[in-house]
């Protein structure tokens, strides 16, 4: 991750992440930038210098749609098939200071699309053709 000036075009920070975003999830909440990766972490930079500020677990696959909803980013990963459950998908809901797990909700199948955002709502289209909203 490159920060630069858009004043002065000069280069601010640089952060190596040793490997490539997964599919360029990068956003930025409450003075961070928080980057999914294939490896199944979430992490976490100061905006203002880069340094990094955490970075979480997630147990899985992550799946486009990284989103924020105020204090928090919400994560879909994919978890692969176990002796004890098929494939499905998680919610994660993670704090964003300091970057923590806050929660999961733990789907019973793949869900069929993104779960969706506004300013107050979080929906989450499940595997059983349902709409979760988490308010």
């Amino acid at each position: 991750i490159r920060a630069v000036d858009a004043a002065e075009g000069r280069v601010r920070w640089i952060a190596n992440l040793g490997r490539a975003p997964a599919d360029g999830e990068i956003v930025l909440a409450a003075g961070r930038v928080l980057v999914t990766g294939p490896d199944g972490h979430l992490d976490g930079f100061d905006q203002t210098t880069g340094k990094p500020v955490g970075r979480v677990e997630l147990g899985g696959t992550p799946q486009r749609g990284l989103r924020i909803l105020g204090d928090r980013a919400f994560v879909q990963v994919r978890r692969s098939k176990t002796r004890a459950t098929p494939a499905h998908d998680v919610l994660l809901a993670v704090s964003v200071e300091p970057l923590s797990l806050l929660w999961e909700y733990v789907d019973q199948g793949l869900a069929p699309g993104l779960h969706g955002v506004d300013g107050t709502v979080i929906a989450w289209p499940s595997a059983a053709g349902e709409v979760v909203l988490f308010r």
